[in-house]
């Protein structure tokens, strides 16, 4: 019995240090950097992707891959990116290379860390649940991070001297403009790294018992994704929508969520009145300030009507056709420079007709993928997936970036394979209960 006891302990321990690895690993996929000591090549999503493929190959001897309803959308996907590969390679052709960021780049990072890495998160994680919580585990630590070097500046400056020069430079220049920064992790492009994290903790507050300890750490993450960009209050908004939409399903969950929410804010309105934080929220919301009193007259707003220092291409005969770079100067002259949405970057490499239908069949097969799930709860942690592509594409170069739409594809595949598994007990018991009752006959 003593035997029996230590066994279960020491399984816990080993599923404990296993979910801690693959949470510091999540946390090197989502949140790139470099420390000093490693070479150019050592950035830690390259590692941490190569490990948990190595994780997911010993972990599987034999690899299977049912073909589910979203492995053979993914297919169809695979083929439609091919079909880009052979029109950039057409454009390459007609007015050269250029000496910007090639499509063509972006579509392999599309195919290795998105199509790629849903599958190896699908092969190296037990389950589901063990992906949220890790997801979510890996961004929480980051969250922690960014509070501590809100609080600690000291302490930033300690941890930003364990990367590279580079690094340290670009920190400290957003942190005298007023940004408050992360581990690899800034503004709206560091927060697009976290919305992840914030749909792994709602489907967490639907499925898992610990209700206090899930709501919490997903007003945590909240409130961090406030401070770090304006974009983190949009989703923050948006997820807590989804969240109370989800929990109306059920009453006492429902009930719970709305309590807990009165009691955050509640809380939050406790702490401002104690602590002075309006330089901090003024910091955050400025843009927001200065629109509600001086209107489009203010210098950053105008700059849209002048128009930026973003150098768009016009639309002609090139760009309907695509230049073939997503920044830089493509082969026949043709700029495009501080550009940092997706659909004005797409539109320029491949032009306005196949930008259209490239996001049409996009977009579609996500839209399909989130409509096809009958588990409403989970179908609520899809839409927010879904919106977070959909918004995030428009403050950067999201999905072709790689790692959120191998996340949302894994997340997907993981959900079919256990409705499959729960399916399948499901008939082995009913044939079993018919057999007893001889409704079943089997023949030799």
């Amino acid at each position: 019995m003593a035997d029996s006891g230590y066994g279960c302990s020491r399984r816990k321990i080993e599923i404990k240090i296993k979910s801690a690895v693959k949470t510091m690993l999540l946390f090197g996929y989502l949140f790139n950097f470099r420390p000093y000591f490693l070479p150019g090549w050592g950035q830690s999503k390259l590692i941490s992707f190569f490990a948990v493929m190595m994780l997911a190959v010993l972990g599987n001897p034999v690899i299977k891959i049912t073909k589910t309803f979203t492995v053979i959308k993914i297919k169809k996907l695979i083929f439609y990116q091919a079909v880009l590969v052979a029109y950039s390679f057409f454009i390459i052709l007609r007015i050269g290379l250029g000496t910007g960021d090639s499509f063509l780049t972006y579509i392999v990072r599309f195919c290795v860390f998105g199509i790629g890495g849903a599958f190896i998160f699908f092969l190296c994680f037990q389950d589901l649940n063990e992906f949220m919580k890790c997801l979510r585990g890996a961004v929480f630590l980051q969250a922690v991070m960014i509070v501590l070097f809100i609080l600690f500046p000291a302490f930033q400056l300690k941890i930003d001297e364990l990367f590279v020069t580079v690094a340290n430079t670009e920190n400290a220049a957003l942190r005298a403009r007023g940004y408050i920064t992360g581990i690899g992790c800034t503004a709206s492009a560091g927060f697009l790294k976290m919305a992840p994290g914030i749909a792994a903790g709602i489907y967490l507050v639907f499925t898992d018992c610990h209700f206090i300890k899930n709501i919490s750490m997903l007003f945590f993450l909240f409130i961090t994704g406030t401070l770090l960009a304006r974009t983190g209050f949009v989703f923050a908004v948006f997820g807590l929508l989804i969240l109370l939409y989800g929990a109306g399903r059920n009453r006492m969950l429902l009930k719970k969520t709305m309590l807990s929410v009165a009691a955050a804010l509640a809380l939050l309105a406790v702490i401002c009145s104690i602590f002075d934080l309006s330089s901090l929220f003024g910091r955050v919301f400025s843009r927001l300030e200065r629109l509600l009193t001086e209107g489009f007259n203010d210098p950053f707003f105008s700059s849209y009507q002048r128009g930026s220092s973003a150098v768009i291409p016009e639309l002609s005969w090139d760009t309907i056709m695509g230049i073939g770079v997503v920044s830089g100067c493509s082969g026949n002259g043709i700029r495009i420079e501080g550009v940092d949405g997706g659909y004005l970057r797409l539109y320029a490499a491949i032009g306005l007709p196949l930008m259209i239908v490239t996001y049409a069949v996009l977009l579609w097969m996500l839209f399909l993928s989130v409509w096809k799930i009958k588990d409403k709860k989970f179908q609520c942690v899809m839409i927010f997936m879904l919106f977070y592509m959909v918004l995030g594409e428009m403050k950067e170069f999201l999905i072709y970036t790689g790692f959120a739409i191998g996340i949302f594809y894994a997340m997907l595949m993981m959900h079919e394979s256990e409705k499959a598994e729960n399916t399948g007990a499901g008939c082995l018991a009913m044939q079993g209960e018919l057999k007893e009752e001889g409704l079943i006959i089997h023949y030799d």
